[in-house]
């Protein structure tokens, strides 16, 4: 897959306007920094498939535009939601011919992704240890719900996590996910949305 040659940012196109907003508001947030050089040519990368990611942020075309448009690589993603809203790997599996791994403890929406993905599915809780126990909260915006002892401080909790269900999920490790469903030595995308819980599963 070919890079675009540079764009300019009046060039009318409203996919480019869109990943523009999109970034430039992440800068604002973060205070990170964005080299301007690399930043033309993800836009000119990313525009036109901008209509076939669901990722919130266009994350899995960062990471395709990482991998030099890259076919046939291997994601592992945890935290699926339904595995096509908001997915960062919906496209890389089917539209580039991606394999990888999905994990999603939460015990509807798990069943969502199995319908909707063929790569490999787990219902486990990726976590820092295996065959643990933990409460889970399900809320009514599925992707969410979170392990119930870890608060993620993002804003959410009196907004979307006021009322919610608590069940039981079983944990599993990183390493443990890998080694079941066999995953190669070099994984080339992994996306990580677990509503807090990112520093205890690393």
């Amino acid at each position: 897959m070919e890079l675009s040659p540079p764009w300019t940012l009046d060039d009318g196109n409203p996919k480019r306007s869109k990943l523009v907003h999109h970034l430039l508001q992440h800068m604002r947030t973060t205070g990170d920094q964005v080299d301007l050089d690399d930043l033309h040519h993800f836009v000119a990368f990313a525009a036109p498939l901008a209509a076939r990611t669901h990722s919130q942020l266009f994350q899995e075309l960062w990471a395709l535009w990482r991998a030099g448009g890259k076919r046939g690589g291997y994601f592992v993603e945890f935290g699926a939601a339904t595995g096509i809203s908001l997915s960062n790997t919906y496209f890389l599996e089917t539209g580039m011919g991606w394999k990888g791994i999905l994990a999603e403890p939460h015990p509807v929406q798990v069943e969502q992704v199995r319908n909707a993905r063929l790569c490999h599915v787990s219902d486990r809780c990726v976590y820092s240890r295996s065959d643990e126990t933990l409460t889970f909260r399900m809320v009514a915006k599925g992707d969410l719900s979170r392990i119930a002892d870890i608060n993620p401080g993002d804003g959410q909790e009196e907004i979307n996590r006021a009322e919610y269900e608590e069940t039981t999920v079983r944990t599993i490790s990183l390493n443990d996910l890998l080694t079941t469903y066999d995953a190669p030595r070099e994984i080339d995308y992994m996306s990580v949305d677990t509503e807090g819980s990112e520093l205890e599963i690393l």
